[in-house]
Parts: C-alpha cells; sequence; structure tokens
C-alpha cells in the first residue's frame, strides 16, 4: 500500500548544491538590499538638506517681498489702497452669482 520508502532519503549532492546556491543568492540579496538602503538613506539625506535650503531662501524671498510691499504702501498710500479696493473688485466679480 504505501509506495513510500519508510527509511529517510538521504540528499543528493546536487540538492546540496540547490541549497549552497540558494543560500549565496540569499546572502546576495541581502547584501544588495543593505547597499540599496545605505545608499537610499544618504540620497534622502542630501534631499533633506536641499529642501532645507530651498526653503530657508524661500522664506528669505517672501520676507523681502513683505518688507519690499510694507515699503510701497508707505511711500503711496493712495495707489495702495485704489490697488487693493481694484483687486477686491475684481475678485467680487469673479465670484460673484449670476
Amino acid at each position: 500500500m504505501n509506495e513510500f520508502p519508510s527509511s529517510p532519503v538521504t540528499p543528493s549532492p546536487l540538492a546540496d548544491n540547490v541549497i549552497e546556491a540558494a543560500n549565496e543568492l540569499k546572502a546576495a540579496a541581502e547584501a544588495k538590499a543593505r547597499e540599496f538602503g545605505q545608499v537610499a538613506g544618504e540620497k534622502l539625506n542630501e534631499f533633506k538638506d536641499a529642501a532645507g535650503r530651498v526653503l530657508g531662501e524661500s522664506e528669505d524671498r517672501w520676507k523681502e517681498l513683505g518688507d519690499h510691499a510694507v515699503a510701497y504702501v508707505k511711500e503711496n498710500p493712495g495707489k495702495a489702497v485704489l490697488a487693493g479696493l481694484g483687486a477686491g473688485f475684481l475678485i467680487g466679480l469673479l465670484f460673484r452669482e449670476k
């Protein structure tokens, strides 16, 4: 009835070679994954540094723009009020219900 032998099967040299090759492949894949993780971490740090610099520069530019706007309004209060009224009128036209 039982077609399978009851004694344990000893692995063949071919099976040993396959197991050894699989273990080598696993080790190589793990090494590549660690290498990829390190490179990705370095790139992430570079990106964070670059983003921080750009953010700092943009903050400086917006502050400078705000300072120029305040100076313009102080020098030309009439033009500033008329420009504000004109902008408000245009925005009102855009968002009015028909």
